[in-house]
């Protein structure tokens, strides 16, 4: 038996695992969240003992080294000494078109991923220090390093290179290379192993300080929302996404900034925090729940971008005329999506033709109706000022049509517990996994509750007669 300790440090955490090998235990686990703010917290969780505490850890070294002081603590660790440590395997975020699978530490291998700094200035420093660090604490342990951008060495070229001039590519090696690589391998495998399908499109989506998105073909990449560097695509915690190149050269030309602000700016000053003074999703949403208008419109800047780029790997929000137009002009996309649930589903015959005909997969959202078929809103439900929902536009929620809709959730809730004693929550979710063959449906999720209780629709399946009594519940005008 070998123990293999796996380190992820990240921009402004540091996750670890230590395993038991080849028996694949895991002995210890946990992380070190908010590195450089006030308030870091360190977690650390052993089948024994699970410690949550609030640590000063300036920066990744004084993390690591409080993660080593609990592995090795005589009344909560679980090894001795570091000897008792093989290996360490370390997440490196950029390793350009030097690597494409996992290599062995060397002075090398250090100075390629320094040689990076300045395309990924959050995280290889970070990496790397986390290698050093790992080094001196662990001397006699081989260092591993697995490189995120090796994942993306498949996107094809037309999807890879810029509009420049071609010897940019060809000499300086400016290219799309792509981030969180392993995120998205594991993560896809994982739904293909599920699903069991041989040939797959999947859209995989990472969320966190920083946020990215992979159109994965058959397990392969081949388009990614990052491009040359990490800073690129959807908002994140202190990053900007997308941006006008020309914003850059404005910053300098007229406003005076130096390159490297500029850039200091984009990578450390932007994204959620510079919207909001906040880098932590968990304060902006605390703050948007109080009123904080500059915080809501964050999030909602944040939920856009990120459809934004659903639709540009699919298609998001066409209808069907629209979908058909746009197949004999291109056909090329692999998915459209539209709101779609049990009180809104005139649209059913259609869909179902249309995904069936042109073999698209079909993406609802809405499938909730936004609350409503949880059960858990009546007439007297009052919404936040910052809540959509007291908008007019949203007419479910309004006059007579709020009415219509809660005594058909009445007849629901009662038809759902004869029909298979679930939950009208799990019973809606299901119903369009199951009216629609092949479908997807995108649930949000806020907390552990709501992520078991939309697991337990794998238990779930609905008969086609059991879908046409839920149809018929809700073609009852029933006010």
């Amino acid at each position: 038996m070998k123990n293999i300790l796996i380190i992820n440090s990240g921009s402004s955490s540091l996750k670890f695992q230590l395993i038991q090998m080849p028996a694949e235990v895991v002995l210890a686990s946990g992380m070190v969240e908010r590195i450089g703010l006030d308030g870091a917290k360190l977690h650390f969780k052993t089948d024994k003992d699970s410690i949550s505490e609030e640590i000063s850890a300036k920066d990744h070294s004084i993390a690591l080294e409080a993660i080593t002081n609990l592995l090795m603590s005589p009344e909560k660790g679980v090894i001795k000494n570091a000897e008792e440590i093989a290996a360490i395997g370390h997440r490196v975020v950029h390793g350009g078109d030097n690597f494409s699978k996992t290599v062995e530490v060397n002075a090398e291998v250090k100075a390629k991923i320094k040689d990076f700094f300045s395309l990924a200035p959050l995280h290889n420093p970070a990496n790397l220090e986390g290698i050093e660090v790992a080094e001196k604490l662990f001397p006699k342990a081989r260092q591993v390093t697995v490189f995120d951008t090796a994942f993306h060495r498949t996107i094809p070229k037309r999807a890879a290179q810029y509009a420049i001039p071609k010897e940019f590519f060809e000499e300086k090696h400016i290219q799309l290379y792509g981030f969180h690589g392993i995120s998205h391998k594991f993560v896809t495998e994982k739904a293909i192993d599920h699903l069991k399908i041989e040939n797959s499109k999947i859209i995989s989506i990472h969320l966190g300080n920083g946020c990215s998105m992979t159109a994965v073909h058959n397990g392969k990449s081949i388009d990614h929302s990052m491009g040359f560097s990490p800073v690129n695509g959807l908002i994140m915690g202190t990053r900007s996404g997308d941006i006008d190149q020309s914003v850059i050269f404005y910053l300098i030309d007229q406003l005076g900034y130096s390159p490297q602000e500029v850039s200091d700016i984009l990578h450390k000053e932007s994204g959620m925090y510079g919207l909001t003074g906040f880098s932590d999703l968990r304060d902006i949403e605390e703050n948007a729940a109080k009123g904080n208008r500059q915080c809501q419109l964050a999030l909602d800047m944040n939920a856009y971008r990120i459809k934004k780029y659903i639709g540009a790997y699919g298609v998001c929000n066409f209808n069907i005329n629209h979908i058909l137009t746009l197949n004999e002009n291109w056909p090329n996309f692999k998915t459209f999506s539209s709101q779609y649930n049990l009180l809104n589903n005139e649209e059913k015959h259609d869909i179902n033709l249309t995904s069936k005909k042109m073999n698209l997969r079909y993406i609802s959202y809405g499938v909730l109706a936004q609350g409503l078929l949880t059960g858990k809103y009546g007439a007297k439900s009052r919404f936040t000022s910052n809540d959509r929902r007291r908008n007019i536009k949203y007419k479910n929620f309004h006059g007579s049509k709020l009415t219509e809709n809660l005594s058909k959730i009445r007849r629901l809730q009662a038809s759902c517990e004869l029909i298979k004693n679930f939950s009208l929550t799990k019973i809606a979710i299901r119903y369009v996994v199951d009216s629609i063959p092949k479908s997807i449906a995108l649930v949000g999720i806020k907390n552990k509750e709501q992520l078991m209780e939309c697991l337990e629709v794998e238990k779930i399946t609905l008969s086609c007669e059991e879908i046409s009594k839920l149809e018929e519940i809700v073609k009852v005008n029933a006010i």
